[in-house]
């Protein structure tokens, strides 16, 4: 399978930026999930870190579902 993606440019400078960058945006999110689960899960946290982090958690993940993104996909 073969996609091409076409941008006039300068115009759409902005969202060829995003598309172009879209694997290490990826990366980031993914090494923040991995971030936060490893605290959440494994870290050695007092009971106020531990409400903070999930909340963290649970709206990192509010967010991502809010826009289709599935790290697991």
């Amino acid at each position: 399978m073969k996609a091409i993606l076409e941008f006039k440019l300068p115009e759409e400078r902005y969202e060829y930026n995003k598309a172009n960058k879209a694997g290490d945006y990826f990366t980031a999110l993914d090494d923040m999930y991995n971030h936060l689960r490893s605290k959440v899960k494994y870290g050695e946290l007092t009971e106020a870190e531990d409400k903070v982090y999930n909340e963290v958690y649970d709206t990192f993940f509010e967010i991502l579902k809010e826009n289709k993104v599935d790290l697991f996909e």
